[in-house]
């Protein structure tokens, strides 16, 4: 594998020509509400890329098993400790039977207890965490830029760094995009600073307890989790949370979400 070491990353190396390639298809991918940003991760250091994506692949098998409509893009990744881990976008298309952030927590668990069981059951799930997306430039920016870098020199052997699943269904929901937006976001990514551009996104509205006692009726109902495990299973810990803990969880998510789409709203950094 050809890595980039950096003061704060691990950087796979790439060639411009893939990494245009991978640009090109995500830039082509249709909108969609359904978009999610898995990271997953492994308990001990994994170096062994074709046994990582060995793990991957039963994942996403078992995966598009209990859900035939998903989609998914991954690119593979290096932790600081120098262990492999994966960013998984999986997208729905059309409207899904429940709205977007209440489908985050569903489908979130079904991955991670799926992942979790491949891995004997002893992974952290703060440290596999899915995330609410927006499949824009954002998302591909932060993919790329974090974890893969433009070879200057031609590969030997390139690491096949990133794939996709479903991809029948996900050309069936795919635009191809201009080579000058292709050229613009490489460029964008890799050779020019990040210039944000101001978008005119709806905020996500503030999470009330009518919204938990919605989810709390909905998660009640299926009868497969119960209604404490599932707050606990959130949050990501093994402790008990309030009703009035979870509401305050959901609203710093809400917050993270306005300041990644609006970093402007941040406050200032204190002038001493």
């Amino acid at each position: 594998m050809n890595t980039k070491y950096s003061d704060e990353r691990i950087l796979i190396k790439a060639s411009k020509s893939s990494i245009r390639r991978f640009i090109k298809f995500f830039l082509g991918i249709n909108h969609t509400h359904y978009c999610f940003h898995q990271t997953l991760t492994f308990r001990e250091r994994l170096i062994d890329s074709k046994l990582a994506k060995a793990y991957l692949k039963q994942l996403l098998d078992s995966v598009e098993n209990a859900f035939p409509q998903m989609t998914a893009l991954f690119i593979q990744g290096i932790q600081e400790r120098g262990g492999i881990h994966f960013h998984v976008i999986f997208l729905f298309f059309g409207q899904q039977p429940e709205p977007p952030d209440m489908m985050r927590s569903i489908f979130g668990r079904e991955v991670f207890t799926r992942w979790n069981a491949i891995h004997g059951r002893n992974l952290i799930q703060s440290a596999n965490r899915i995330t609410l997306q927006i499949n824009d430039i954002d998302c591909i920016d932060y993919l790329l830029r974090g974890h893969i870098s433009v070879a200057n020199e031609p590969l030997s052997l390139e690491c096949h760094w990133h794939g996709d699943r479903n991809r029948e269904l996900l050309l069936a929901h795919w635009t191809p995009p201009s080579k000058q937006q292709v050229n613009e976001t490489f460029s964008g990514i890799f050779t020019k600073p990040r210039k944000r551009v101001a978008k005119l996104q709806p905020l996500p509205p503030l999470f009330t307890r009518h919204d938990l006692e919605s989810i709390r009726g909905y998660i009640e109902g299926r009868n497969k989790i119960d209604w404490a495990s599932f707050k606990r299973c959130e949050l990501g810990t093994n402790k008990r949370v309030s009703d009035a803990t979870f509401i305050e969880f959901k609203n710093r998510e809400r917050n993270r979400i306005i300041l990644r789409r609006h970093p402007e709203l941040a406050d200032p950094e204190p002038d001493f």
